[in-house]
C-alpha cells in the first residue's frame, strides 16, 4: 500500500510568491513493513525538496520541507507545476539496498516491489487582503450543536451535528464534521511571539467535502491552507497561525477573536472542480448548503497547559 500524504491533493503557498517561501508536506508510513519513499517535481528548478527520499518504519511519519527557490516561470511554461511522491514496500530481499538503489523506475512487480505513485498539484492562494477572510457580520442562520453554549463543558474533539434547511444529499438533513480542538484554539502566554495550532477537520460523511476557515481577525492569524477538501471517513489537518506582536495583552485580558469554519457537501457533478471553483459556484452561495462551526481564541498561562503539551508537540514537529 502507498503512504498517506498531508495534504493529499495539493501544496498551497500563498502570494506574494517570494524565494524561500516554505510549505510542508507529511509522508506517513500506516504500513506494517518499512517503506522507501522519493519525491520529484515537474519544475525541479524551481523547488528544492528535503529530504527528498527517506526510509520509513511502519507507523512513522516524516516532515518534508518544500522551498520554492524561483518563484517566476519559464516563458510559455503555463501547466501547473505538480509533484509525484513515489513509495515501495521495503521487502527483506532489499533491506540492504541504499534507497538511490531502488529500482524506482522499471521495477519487478511479481516480486512484490510495486511503487505507488500519487500526485500532488501546486496553488497558489491570494495574498492576504485579496480573499476577504473576515466575518464582517453575523454567520448565516446555522443551526450550531449546543456544546458551543457551554464550551468548558465540551471536550477538544466532539462530533459536530450541523442541521440545515435542506439535505444537500446528506442522509436525514444531518451532516457529521468532527473539530479537534472542538471549542477553542488555545494558544500560550506569551503571545509577542509566532505561535502554531493544529486544527484536525475530520469527515463523518458519506460524500467529500470542502471546507473554508474564516477570522474574526484576518491581521492577527492565518490559516494554511485556509480551503481544502476532506475525503469521506478522512481527516485533514491544517495550521492556524498567530503573528508576533510587539504588546503582551495585560493577564486579566481574554480574547475576543473567533473562527469560524465553513463546510458544505460536494455533489458527484462537482468532484472534479478545485476547491476554489466549488466555494465560488452559485450552490456555495446559497446559505441552505453551508454548514458551519465557531471556534473562540483562549489565551492560556504556562501552569494551565499541560493538558495541551501533545497539540503544541504535534504542530511543532510539521513545522
Amino acid at each position: 500500500m502507498s503512504v498517506s500524504l498531508n495534504p493529499r491533493e495539493a501544496l498551497c503557498f500563498q502570494k506574494p510568491l517570494t524565494t524561500g517561501l516554505k510549505e510542508t508536506l507529511i509522508v506517513t508510513n500506516d504500513n506494517a513493513e518499512p517503506v522507501a519513499f522519493k519525491v520529484k517535481t515537474t519544475a525541479p528548478k524551481r523547488y528544492a525538496v528535503r529530504p527528498n527520499f527517506a526510509r520509513l518504519e511502519p507507523g512513522g511519519s516524516v516532515a518534508i520541507t518544500v522551498i520554492l527557490h524561483n518563484p517566476s516561470k519559464e516563458p510559455g511554461d503555463k501547466l501547473p507545476d505538480k509533484f509525484l511522491i513515489q513509495s515501495t514496500i521495503i521487502t527483506a530481499d532489499r533491506a540492504h539496498l541504499a534507497l538511490q538503489d531502488i529500482a524506482w523506475e522499471n521495477p519487478d512487480e511479481s516480486a512484490g516491489r510495486k511503487i505507488f505513485q500519487q500526485k500532488l498539484r501546486v496553488e497558489h492562494l491570494p495574498a492576504e487582503g485579496e480573499e476577504p477572510e473576515e466575518i464582517d457580520a453575523p454567520a448565516p442562520e446555522i443551526a450550531l450543536s449546543p456544546m458551543l453554549e457551554n464550551d468548558e463543558k465540551s471536550p477538544d474533539a466532539e462530533s459536530i451535528v450541523t442541521r440545515c434547511k435542506k439535505s444537500a444529499g446528506v442522509p436525514r438533513e444531518i451532516m457529521r464534521v468532527s473539530l479537534n480542538p472542538g471549542s477553542a484554539l488555545f494558544f500560550q502566554r506569551p503571545l509577542t511571539r509566532r505561535i502554531t495550532q493544529m486544527l484536525t477537520i475530520t469527515n463523518n460523511n458519506v460524500q467529500p467535502i470542502a471546507y473554508k476557515v474564516k477570522t474574526t481577525a484576518p491581521k492577527i492569524y492565518y490559516a494554511r491552507p485556509y480551503i481544502g477538501k476532506v475525503k469521506p471517513g478522512e481527516s485533514f489537518s491544517l495550521l492556524v497561525t498567530k503573528r508576533e506582536s510587539q504588546d503582551e495583552p495585560p493577564a486579566v485580558k481574554q480574547s475576543t477573536d473567533k473562527f469560524l469554519i465553513q463546510c458544505i457537501v460536494i455533489p458527484p457533478e462537482q468532484e472534479h472542480l478545485s476547491v476554489e471553483q466549488i466555494w465560488a459556484s452559485p450552490r456555495a452561495k446559497k446559505e441552505e448548503n453551508i454548514y458551519g462551526q465557531k471556534l473562540r481564541v483562549t489565551y492560556v498561562s504556562s501552569t494551565r497547559v499541560h493538558f495541551l503539551a501533545h497539540v503544541s508537540e504535534s504542530s511543532k514537529a510539521i513545522l
